[in-house]
């Protein structure tokens, strides 16, 4: 099997779309990765480096404050709470704009959960038509549980 990337593209999907729309480029395989319009906002933990010369003054200070707000603080990833008509208009928006650059052989992928999927196929049957759907992928995790 052979496999030829001529570019890997990431970013804004519209701004992206734009740009390879605007170099006359066609694309033959996309894979999105959007947000799941999940109602959660996605933050990590960014560790403070313990520099040996402040090392004397943060062991001071950990005797005074909590342990845990001197090491860590939380960092605002994106937001994912989305008003459905929004997320969805925004949706529609991507979705044409990866249409635009797509080949006449082309696949699309988009990676969705059960908060917005069903809605999102409905958008896709209008914009692809119903015709172009092949299959629909199901992640089984270990801890699913069978109800048959």
């Amino acid at each position: 099997m052979i496999l030829a990337v001529k570019a890997l593209v990431c970013g804004e999907c519209v701004s992206a779309c734009a740009y390879l729309k605007e170099q006359g480029i066609e694309v033959d395989l996309v894979y999105i990765d959007p947000p799941f319009a999940s109602g959660a906002n996605y933050a990590k933990k960014v560790y403070i480096h313990r520099n040996l010369k402040v090392a004397e003054a943060i062991t001071r200070a950990e005797q005074e404050l909590d342990i845990e707000e001197l090491k860590a603080f939380e960092e605002k990833m994106y937001g994912d709470v989305w008003d459905k008509e929004k997320y969805l208009n925004w949706m529609y928006e991507n979705l044409l704009a990866i249409k635009s650059v797509m080949s006449e052989t082309a696949s699309i992928y988009v990676r969705l959960d059960w908060h917005v999927s069903h809605y999102v196929k409905v958008l896709m049957d209008e914009i692809f038509g119903e015709n172009n759907f092949v299959n629909e992928i199901i992640w089984r995790r270990k801890q699913a549980v069978s109800f048959v």
